[in-house]
């Protein structure tokens, strides 16, 4: 989605956008995955509009490791592939 289309959906200034993608990347790069021995899913839907995200999740530790938007399988492979990307 484009950052203008974003801002004005979340109603902020296309500023914010950028700023933000910039220290979630940040916090990518220096994320380390180790010792994980737990994994979980979930999904959720914003509002009644069936807009579904995926999480996977570090049961252990009890964080989100990846969220992908959808419910299908497709998200499954998505987070798999970034655990073996990130280890």
């Amino acid at each position: 989605m484009p950052i203008n289309k974003a801002a004005k959906v979340l109603k902020v200034y296309p500023g914010r956008i950028t700023i933000f993608n910039y220290w979630i990347a940040r916090a990518h790069d220096a994320d380390i995955i180790e010792n994980m021995t737990q994994v979980g899913f979930g999904k959720t839907s914003t509002k009644k509009g069936h807009h579904y995200i995926t999480t996977m999740i570090d049961l252990k530790e009890r964080r989100v490791l990846y969220a992908c938007q959808g419910k299908d399988s497709g998200c499954i492979n998505k987070s798999v592939k970034y655990l073996q990307e990130n280890k």
